[in-house]
């Protein structure tokens, strides 16, 4: 086991920990050599993630109950049709 220190501005973490929230498998194969490698690197980040949820650093999750949000409506001119 590899155990890594840094020092990170609590923005920097929080930045980091919405990165790693983001990323997906297919972000990692395309960097990866090979899929095993994609592997070792899903798993390393997952290790990141669970430090800095550790650490207080968890990104707020999006609520699937959450009503959608609306887009604007438009104005309508007087005058003019629907």
């Amino acid at each position: 086991m590899v155990s890594v220190t840094v020092g990170l501005t609590p923005d920097e973490a929080l930045a980091l920990a919405q990165f790693v929230k983001r990323s997906l498998f297919d972000t990692y194969r395309e960097f990866a050599n090979d899929e095993e490698e994609a592997r070792l690197i899903l798993a390393a980040v997952d290790n990141l993630r669970e430090g800095l949820a550790a650490e207080s650093f968890t990104p707020p999750m999006k609520s699937p109950l959450a009503a959608p949000s609306q887009p604007p409506r438009r104005k309508r001119r007087m005058g003019s049709s629907p």
